[in-house]
This record gives C-alpha cells, structure tokens and sequence, in this order.
C-alpha cells in the first residue's frame, strides 16, 4: 500500500445503477498506511490552509518565522494524533488539553 495520494479517479460507486440521491456517483481521495498518516496527512492540510488564511505563504516563505499555531486536544487523544503532529513539526508538550 502507498501512503502517496491517489491521481483522482472516478467510479461508479453503485454497480447496480441505482441512481438513488443519496448515494455518492463519484468519489476520489487519497490512500495512506494508516491512521498515523491519515493524521498526518489532515493535519498538514489544516496547517497549509491556516497559515494561509493568516496571509502566510508556507511555499515561499517556508515554516520558519509563521504565524504559531495553537493546538487543543483532549486528554484523551488518541497517540496516533500525537505521533502525526509531532511528524508535522508541532511540539507535543505545547498542546493545550481539555478533559
């Protein structure tokens, strides 16, 4: 298994051809190892468009000097969200917990 993106690719999501509303005609997304990189990847996505609303340009200017970004979390986070914001380059004894 590949934890890259998948180029989008469309299917018919019920063979039946069932043209019921509620059921999705397409899909496309994104296939990764696990739930450490599905994290991962979430987070990454959340800190690009963050800073980019901050007028942050994380392409040119990098990450060194942005805008902080706080991170709550609750006591009982799962580690593997954890081990992805540490992968992303947050400091997990910053977090901020709530029960």
């Amino acid at each position: 298994m590949d934890s890259t993106l998948c180029p989008r690719q469309e299917r018919n999501w019920n063979p039946s051809g069932d043209r019921s509303p509620w059921l999705a005609l397409r899909m496309w997304g994104g296939v990764v190892t696990g739930c450490t990189m599905a994290n991962f990847s979430a987070i990454t996505a959340a800190r690009y468009a963050l800073l980019e609303r901050a007028g942050w340009d994380v392409v040119s200017k990098g990450l060194y000097g942005a805008p902080e970004i706080k991170v709550v979390v609750s006591d009982e986070v799962h580690a593997s969200v954890l081990k992805a914001l540490s992968l992303v380059g947050f400091v997990v004894t910053a977090f901020t917990g709530y029960p």
